[in-house]
């Protein structure tokens, strides 16, 4: 059972957009995951997209993002 926790700070091991997500006022980090949850919290809001993954993350975050990107224009995904 996941619970759901509301986290005042959030500390990131990255470099890939930490400039980035420091020049934004909302943010929210999207994995496979938690793709469900932060699906649903996204819907009906006007979002950009952004893969940063790393050498070796960049296709699992790719696919991640491009799954995010159908599912919030009602694509399912089964």
């Amino acid at each position: 059972v996941l619970h759901k926790k509301t986290y005042k700070k959030l500390a990131l091991k990255t470099t890939n957009a930490t400039a980035l997500l420091n020049s934004v006022t909302e943010a929210y980090v999207a994995s496979t995951l938690n793709f469900e949850a932060v699906e649903k919290e996204l819907q009906g809001k006007d979002v950009s997209l952004i893969a940063v993954g790393g050498k070796y993350g960049l296709m699992e975050d790719l696919a991640t993002a491009i799954a995010l990107l159908g599912s919030l224009n009602g694509l399912e995904i089964s």
